[in-house]
């Protein structure tokens, strides 16, 4: 019998035209990095099932349906397989809006969106084996999954997916159900794989516009025909300024990024795509836009292993704007980019590139001048931000955020957590002042009556008691008040322990994030406060 006779080809399996099912999912962690912690897949886990997705789960309300209307990528050895799809069914109840973006047309017609979108499918039937298990490839599979559902629905929490940010539209991670024959006793079998539904970019990757090839002329295309909403084509035309502009969206886009603690470690010009249309509302723009594909090793700071030893927020995250791209762009790292912007050596002989890069960069049409936002925000005394690019600060910013963090963090715990605690203390310790002093004057004001009655003395006797009384309650006055003292000078003590070392958190950086914190955690127990 032949080993291959129940075998599938892609292109049949994911026939145009033939309609499956979507399943609701949410992934676990991402895994599968050297930034990410390792998430085995369970030893108990049967082979060709997806982590943490139960198939005989209710989804009346919440499955939608599709159908295969284009092939975009897909065949064997594919790590996942390209699908344009239609939308023949949106949910009854769909996932909140933070998770992905509605599948129903935005005019709320309560129609399903009339144009398509593209399926991510992670299908490990067609992936590349080479000498691993098949529980290796499915972890690896799902850990690809994994990094793409943080990246996107992370972006999506931040209201920055599709225009104008770099993110395409994203509307959720599902599970399609599959047909896998018939069992043994005649019953139909399904088989699972995750997918991602993301916005149809319909243009370029910068790669496909660039030639890279000696016998061609020049590195790139001249012009290039972009497909519009109506059916009609918008001619581009690929000269500088065309090309330095999707530079700059793809940059601008990237320092966003890590201004909220994320790496874009696949910026690539394969990935890097141009299109002239808004595919959440299937509108036509009237300038390129910029869109980075293929988040598998996008970086979130806040769910790597580093940031459990050096705090969730990223430090770029504690600047007030995003970080100019002066300071974390060049024409080094922007090799893959050379003639297509910067230009190559040989279009301009005789140039500095690094100084034409620069130049470039800090230009008034691009991203200014190196100064950080907010000192020209306090000199506009309220006014609108004049100029035409957007709001960046500088490294040099950061080191006064960080100088001037610890003095804030100091005033924090001493307001959240030091006072409290010595207010409650002495609080307690003035009613058990008060309780101890009621009780001393109840006893003497009882026996000091009931000598008097014995003894039958007279009122001048009387008063002389009543007399040394009052002293002795003056003194236990006297007593509280250096008490209260003495919990003040207390109070001191804590303040200056703390502010001794609440410093040491500047050192918390990332370059010596394990050292400075092991320090701080050293000294933190050993004093004894």
């Amino acid at each position: 019998m032949d080993p291959h006779e129940d075998f599938i080809r892609p292109t049949d399996e994911y026939a145009g035209g033939k309609e499956f099912n979507l399943f609701p999912y949410k992934p676990t962690e991402p895994h599968d990095t050297e930034a990410y912690r390792r998430r085995r897949l369970p030893a108990d886990e049967i082979v060709g099932s997806i982590r943490g997705f139960d198939p005989t789960k209710d989804f009346t309300n919440t499955k939608a349906r599709v159908r295969i209307e284009e092939h975009i990528r897909i065949g064997m050895n594919q790590k996942s397989q390209i699908l344009g799809l239609s939308i023949v069914q949106a949910p009854l109840d769909e996932r909140p809006a933070t998770e992905q973006q509605s599948l129903y047309h935005p005019v709320g017609s309560g129609h399903p969106i009339t144009w398509n979108l593209v399926g991510k499918a992670v299908d490990v039937e067609y992936a590349s084996s080479g000498s691993v298990g098949v529980k290796q490839i499915e972890e690896a599979a799902d850990g690809r999954v994994c990094c793409e559902h943080a990246a996107y629905t992370y972006y999506r929490s931040l209201g920055k997916t599709g225009h104008p940010h770099i993110m395409p539209q994203f509307y959720g991670t599902w599970v399609m159900e599959l047909d896998d024959g018939l069992d043994d006793e005649g019953f139909p079998m399904s088989r699972y794989v995750c997918v991602l539904l993301l916005e149809y970019i319909h243009g370029y990757s910068i790669e496909e516009l660039c030639y890279r090839s000696k016998e061609d002329e020049g590195y790139f295309g001249k012009v290039a025909g972009f497909h519009r909403v109506d059916n009609t084509w918008t001619n581009v035309w690929m000269d500088e300024p065309t090309r330095a502009l999707v530079i700059k969206k793809m940059l601008h886009g990237v320092v966003v990024g890590m201004h909220h603690g994320v790496q874009h470690h696949e910026a690539n010009p394969e990935n890097v795509f141009m299109t002239v249309r808004d595919g959440t509302n299937n509108t036509d723009l009237d300038e390129l836009r910029a869109v980075l594909l293929d988040h598998t090793a996008t970086q979130i700071w806040r769910k790597t292993v580093d940031s459990h030893f050096c705090g969730r927020k990223h430090c770029l995250e504690k600047l007030p704007y995003p970080p100019h791209p002066k300071q974390g762009c060049g024409v080094v790292p922007l090799e893959d980019y050379v003639g297509w912007w910067p230009p190559a050596p040989e279009d301009r002989p005789g140039e500095d590139l690094n100084e034409m890069f620069d130049a470039w960069m800090l230009s008034e049409d691009v991203f200014g001048p190196l100064e950080d936002a907010r000192d020209v925000d306090a000199g506009l005394q309220g006014q609108g931000w004049p100029h035409k690019y957007a709001k960046y600060s500088t490294l040099d910013t950061l080191d006064v955020v960080e100088v001037q963090e610890p003095l804030e963090m100091r005033k924090k715990a001493m307001r959240e957590v030091v006072i409290p605690k010595v207010v409650s203390y002495w609080r307690m310790m003035k009613e058990n002042d008060r309780a101890e002093l009621g009780d001393r004057e109840k006893i003497c004001e009882e026996s000091e009556d009931e000598s008097f009655r014995e003894s039958n003395s007279s009122l001048e006797e009387y008063t002389r008691h009543l007399q040394g009384r009052n002293e002795f309650l003056e003194q236990n006055v006297k007593s509280l008040e250096e008490r209260n003292e003495a919990l003040e000078k207390r109070n001191r003590l804590l303040e200056e322990k703390l502010e001794a070392l609440i410093p040491l958190l500047v050192l918390v950086r990332m370059e010596h994030h394990y050292e400075a914190h092991l320090f701080l955690a050293k000294a933190l127990v050993l004093p004894q406060l």
